[in-house]
């Protein structure tokens, strides 16, 4: 760390500026502040790092010592989040997050408590808005609240491959070279294996309107996700999809010695199983065309180490009805096992035509007797 420090003697005004490198990254800093024990302290700072990233807090500093308060504008902007996250957090960032960043907020914190309100996220192309709560207590709570109007994942892609075969920068590859044995990790449970988080409640509530996807419009995504006594609930995932479908999941789950516990109820419903199908990339030309039109699914899941079962399918794919249930094995060598009762189908409406109905066969011709 090298540090300048100025003390004025008679107005009590505090001056700082300085560079240290922290996490891999060279780290400067410029602080401006006022006398620190007046009723109200003006406070101005600024934090720049290498990769590219820039911190700005103007605030003011109110209150006694027993109960500080702090209030103003907090600004942050970088040219690639996927490296600051990265160099942050320790753990690799999916390369689609290589793209610029800026956040601004009002901030309002004290020592129990920390809230943005009037968060503005600028990432790439998308921006959102929203709000940022952290409270201390036992155990410590965080509430993220984002709404985003659009985002263009196919946008996204040419940079994330782009950015997917190139070098890291050298402060962030020497971050970790340096110390490999800091990547994140789940905690440990007891009996060795690993564990959510017991000692943090976190609560999100997450809508983007629409989203630009394999050429695509998904639409009014929505996810609310808690995190509270090391169990994980999935309040509502719910998104239309293209081919007038919808999706819902809700449900919960935990990690546990034995692995992953959850449970879920989910539910489809698509009017035009066809036009899905298409946008997923599965071809469905050979099909005749009237069919593949009104699908419904809807099931109970339930996950218990490596094993999924799909209970109390009822479902419909155009005129059929069905009902059963599926186990999948998640294994290197994946098991399915499944039973479906069907109340009627007819194999020929979904055959191609030419199978379906082949030409019949000629009669064989015969000679005129002779006269």
């Amino acid at each position: 760390i090298n540090a300048d420090m100025t003390l004025d003697p008679v107005s009590g005004q505090i001056g700082a500026t300085g560079n240290l490198v922290a996490r891999g990254a060279a780290v400067s800093f410029d602080l401006r502040s006022g006398a620190l024990e007046a009723a109200e302290t003006p406070l101005q700072l600024t934090v720049t790092t290498r990769p590219a990233a820039r911190l700005q807090l103007d605030a003011l500093l109110t209150g006694s010592a027993e109960d500080r308060r702090l209030s103003g504008k907090l600004k942050l902007t970088g040219d690639d989040a996927r490296v600051l996250l990265g160099t942050l957090t320790r753990i690799a960032v999916p390369a689609v997050l290589a793209q610029p960043i800026a956040a601004s907020a009002d901030l309002a914190a004290s020592t129990r408590q920390l809230t943005l309100d009037h968060l503005a996220l600028d990432f790439g192309s998308a921006h959102g808005e929203g709000s940022l709560h952290v409270e201390a207590g036992t155990p410590p709570a965080l509430t993220l609240k984002l709404s985003v109007a659009q985002l263009d994942l196919d946008r996204w892609a040419p940079a994330a491959r782009k950015a997917a075969l190139a070098p890291a920068p050298a402060s962030f590859g020497s971050a970790f070279a340096a110390a490999p044995s800091a990547a994140a990790v789940l905690p440990a449970q007891p009996g060795g294996g690993l564990g959510l988080p017991a000692g943090i409640n976190v609560s999100l509530d997450i809508g983007v309107g629409a989203t630009l996807w394999r050429g695509g419009l998904v639409r009014d995504a929505q996810l609310k996700l808690t995190l509270a006594d090391g169990r994980l609930t999935l309040g509502r995932l719910a998104v239309l999809l293209p081919g007038g479908a919808s999706l819902s999941l809700s449900g919960g789950g935990t990690l546990t010695p034995d692995g992953p516990r959850a449970e879920a109820a989910l539910d489809v419903d698509a009017n035009d199983l066809r036009s899905l199908c298409g946008w997923l990339g599965v071809t469905m030309e050979q099909i005749p065309a009237d069919r593949l039109r009104k699908a419904t699914l809807s099931s109970r899941l339930a996950l218990t180490g490596d094993r999924l079962d799909i209970e109390a399918i009822d479902g419909t794919l155009d005129a059929t009805r069905l009902n059963g249930a599926a186990t999948v094995l998640l294994r290197a060598r994946p098991g399915i096992g499944l039973r479906l009762v069907a109340d009627r189908f007819s194999l020929d409406a979904y055959l191609p035509q030419s199978v379906a109905h082949p030409p019949a066969a000629a009669a064989p011709a015969t000679a005129a007797a002779p006269a």
